[in-house]
């Protein structure tokens, strides 16, 4: 049975104009694998990544709109059958 991370977006401006782009990566053997991705901002603070396979997750948080942004956030999750996780990233 596949499990569902649920990303948000905390803090900053409601008009800030910066969008995010966040993936998750399964991670296995040392490798990383695309599994899914979705856009959080302003207009869009929360979203959900659905159907993944369970495992252990890298989640990275990318701002776009602009060359010279700050460093991508990552955090790294445990999914396992079934499970919803909730993931909070800060806009930067």
């Amino acid at each position: 049975m596949a499990g569902t991370i649920q990303v948000e977006l905390e803090g900053g401006e409601p008009n800030q104009g910066n969008w995010y782009e966040v993936r998750a990566l399964l991670v296995r053997e040392g490798k990383e694998e695309l599994r899914s991705s979705t856009w959080i901002g302003p207009w869009n603070r929360r979203d959900e990544m659905r159907s993944l396979a369970p495992g252990h997750y890298k989640l990275v948080c990318t701002r776009q709109g602009g060359a010279g942004g700050p460093e991508p956030a990552v955090q790294e999750v445990e999914l396992h059958e079934g499970e919803t996780l909730e993931v909070r990233f800060q806009a930067r």
